[in-house]
């Protein structure tokens, strides 16, 4: 129910013929004129006479200001006028440039780090923390550190990175886009079982975070669960048709699955939405030269990516390696390790594309050996929303 009280008061307010407002109205004008203790005066005699008032409490938190009070001051002033009357603009303005001004270090942090400034904006924060409890309310710990904590997972220090997450879900376990800067800097240490978990909670605390949901699937991806990762690409698209990062995923996990019809349509639509994707350079490697994507091949140079090399055009360094892969993906595991045996790698990619294809020939045949895995794991690595 609306409280008369407010209405009431701004009524008698422009009659003028109240004392209260009168004792208000003498208080502003002295200070204008500089006279804070005796608008400090007037006011205080204002609030005994009319205690549920909003406004000499805002008139006192103006004193303060001129006084040189403490921010913290002249707020818990504001707030005492805003607890009376919820609609006082001058007060709701004013709080909000004190909150702008208490904010600031945190504003201007991320302000640098999308900006692209990420070693100012790690510095930027952590002269924020040092703020926290001071300038900066307890309650933004978490938020600091999760900042610093995606400072250092775009400067590739990932172990810090999450060691800075986990620091920030400690003061705040519901913090959403912390638990996917942790997820994604344990993907990046192969760290997938954890990284899924970490992924499935920033999902259960902001089920909009729809970049986060995709890295589930490339987790699963990666840990060779071809179909849980595309039920999890699949799902992402349905939330999100436009996310370039979940439609690679169902085209790559497709191709895993040797579901040849599906993958092509599902590469196209991936390199319509998202040409650039860090994986599309791998197609011509691992899938353009495969006989069953013949006709991939062609739609791929000729109307989709015109940029991109034919597999014809290969060195022919990579032809063995390019040969050996098709076997492996047909099960033909001899010829592929035949085929290994011919390559002649020129290049340090090239070198490890052959370690690559044979732990997975290894693999095939029983022996114990890593588990590496030749199809990309790349993805946008997007970060907050």
């Amino acid at each position: 129910m609306l409280d008369p009280l407010p209405l009431l008061f701004r009524f008698a307010l422009r009659l003028g013929l109240w004392r209260p407002a009168r004792l208000a109205a003498a208080a502003e004008a002295e200070l204008a004129a500089g006279n804070l203790a005796a608008a400090r005066k007037r006011l205080d005699e204002c609030c005994l006479r009319a205690p549920a008032w909003a406004e000499p409490w805002y008139l006192l938190s103006r004193c303060a200001q001129a006084g040189g009070a403490t921010r913290g001051e002249e707020e818990d002033l504001l707030l005492a006028a805003l607890e009376r009357d919820p609609g006082h603009e001058s007060a709701e303005r004013a709080l909000l440039e004190v909150r702008a001004w208490r904010f600031a270090p945190l504003t201007e942090a991320w302000h640098l780090y999308h900006g692209g400034r990420t070693n100012d904006a790690r510095e930027a924060f952590q002269s924020a923390l040092i703020g926290v409890g001071e300038r900066l309310p307890e309650f933004v710990r978490g938020r600091v550190l999760a900042g610093i904590g995606w400072c250092h997972h775009d400067l590739g220090d990932l172990a810090h990175g999450v060691a800075a997450f986990d620091e920030a879900l400690a003061e705040e376990p519901q913090l959403a886009h912390a638990h996917k800067g942790r997820g994604i800097a344990l993907y990046k240490l192969g760290r997938f079982t954890e990284a899924e978990a970490a992924l499935e909670l920033a999902v259960a605390w902001e089920p909009k975070l729809h970049d986060a949901l995709a890295f589930i699937g490339w987790c699963r991806y990666a840990m060779q669960r071809y179909d849980a990762a595309l039920e999890v690409f699949e799902r992402t698209l349905i939330a999100n048709p436009l996310l370039g990062d979940a439609a690679w995923g169902v085209a790559w996990s497709l191709f895993r699955l040797r579901d040849m019809d599906r993958a092509e349509a599902a590469f196209c639509h991936a390199a319509a939405l998202e040409p650039s994707h860090p994986s599309a350079t791998e197609v011509a490697r691992w899938v353009l030269p495969l006989a069953p994507y013949a006709a991939l091949a062609e739609r791929w140079r000729e109307v989709l990516c015109p940029g991109t090399p034919a597999p014809v055009n290969s060195a022919p360094s990579e032809q063995p390696l390019v040969e050996a892969l098709a076997a492996l993906q047909a099960g033909e595991v001899g010829e592929c390790l035949a085929w290994l045996e011919k390559a002649r790698p020129t290049s340090a990619r090239e070198r490890w594309q052959a370690r690559v294809l044979a732990a997975r020939a290894a693999k095939a045949l029983g022996r114990a050996h890593a588990d590496l895995d030749c199809a990309p794991k790349s993805t946008n690595m997007t970060q907050h929303g």
